[in-house]
């Protein structure tokens, strides 16, 4: 079966989303996986000021900033701007904020069923 677009709209494609390319599994702490995404994904976003650049996220720990944003540019969320400390968000980063946004972390952690990868997903 050849796998689908994700819908983030979906919890369950959002919970798939997390298992494939973050890595996440039923042993996660997906609600802290949630958060650092959600959160790395807004800043992304936002404009940013000389209190906000790339280095003084992560208590200034900057190899922290370059593992996930490094991540996030292989799931194809974001995009080098200049540099990648400075990216932009793709559509697809654009539509997973979305959907972060708008389902809530106890709706992605609690779901169960057939995800956009044709697989199943099980709750906790």
């Amino acid at each position: 079966m050849e796998n689908k677009k994700p819908d983030f709209k979906n919890p369950i494609d959002i919970k798939a989303f997390f298992y494939n390319e973050f890595g996440a599994c039923g042993c996660s702490e997906l609600d802290s996986m949630i958060g650092v995404v959600h959160n790395l994904l807004e800043w992304i976003e936002s404009s940013k000021d000389k209190n906000t650049f790339y280095d003084t996220l992560y208590y200034g720990n900057v190899g922290v900033y370059y593992l996930l944003i490094g991540i996030l540019d292989r799931c194809g969320l974001c995009e080098h701007g200049v540099s990648i400390r400075f990216p932009f968000l793709t559509n697809l980063g654009k539509e997973f904020l979305a959907g972060l946004q708008t389902v809530p972390t106890s709706g992605i952690e609690e779901c169960s069923g057939e995800a956009y990868d044709g697989l199943y997903y099980d709750a906790p």
